[in-house]
């Protein structure tokens, strides 16, 4: 780290995002992240602390944890507040969501970056990991809701799950699809891909019929399989598609800050 940035920033702020497969640490220096990791969740506790001792002294703490939770947040010895993210916490934007309760907090988080990086605006969260989830934040900053189906992981396991010879495959290194799969694995790559991608875009439009002015912000481990295909689909509107792998984590740090000030 240099000495720039050791002198230049006020609040050192540290960010877990514990998801169902990966999960993220990360350091902010106020509003600008400085570092961040991505980690398997089979790791040990070692690497959470080799990371977060390396950042040392840290002010104050925000987790999400849709998994278990990798380390203590009590042995982080932090100087400010630490809080575990739920409905329950004062955030940035107003949720209108029926069943609070049950709303995950990594769709919290995206509808709060979702909301800082589209100001003002309508904006369209599409969170594409495990599950491929769309929230939907207005202009007012008001959370309404979307939707939750399988990702393409959950995709590839269920085929081979529920039939007796279908294979198992993986959407790793997964590019693009043809449209006619002459061999049975081609033809299950064609069928979860391409009809994942008709999914996405069919839901973009609905949302973008009825809110004219909308903005689509992609993240997760697969949005990259979606972005060209919706800014083909919005080819007049494409500048209205964004992606952003660290959105997550801009909300979390967003509503840390909102907490904290």
């Amino acid at each position: 780290m240099s000495n720039n940035l050791t002198t230049s920033y006020k609040i050192v702020n540290l960010i877990a995002d514990i998801g169902n497969t990966r999960s993220k640490l990360a350091i902010y220096h106020d509003d600008i992240l400085v570092n961040n990791q991505s980690y398997n969740k089979t790791i040990g506790s070692a690497e959470y602390e080799q990371f977060i001792n390396s950042h040392k002294p840290i002010n104050n703490l925000i987790y999400s944890a849709v998994g278990k939770l990798g380390f203590n947040p009590s042995s982080v010895n932090i100087s400010g507040q630490c809080i575990e993210l739920s409905h329950r916490t004062k955030l940035p934007i107003e949720l209108l969501y029926s069943s609070k309760s049950t709303l995950g907090t990594d769709r919290i988080a995206a509808a709060v970056g979702g909301s800082v990086k589209i100001n003002n605006n309508d904006v369209l969260i599409i969170d594409a990991g495990s599950c491929i989830t769309f929230d939907f934040v207005n202009s007012n900053k008001q959370y309404l809701g979307g939707s939750i189906s399988p990702g393409l992981k959950m995709r590839f396991q269920a085929l081979n799950t529920f039939t007796e010879n279908l294979p198992l495959l993986t959407n790793n290194k997964l590019t693009a699809a043809e449209l006619i799969g002459n061999t049975t694995d081609k033809s299950i790559i064609s069928g979860i891909l391409n009809g994942t991608i008709e999914e996405v875009i069919g839901l973009s439009d609905k949302y973008h019929k009825k809110f004219d002015a909308l903005n689509i912000v992609l993240t997760g481990g697969d949005c990259h399989l979606f972005e060209k295909a919706l800014r083909r689909h919005f080819l007049s509107k494409k500048n209205m598609i964004f992606a952003d792998s660290n959105l997550v984590l801009t909300g979390l740090n967003e509503i840390l800050n909102f907490n904290v000030n």
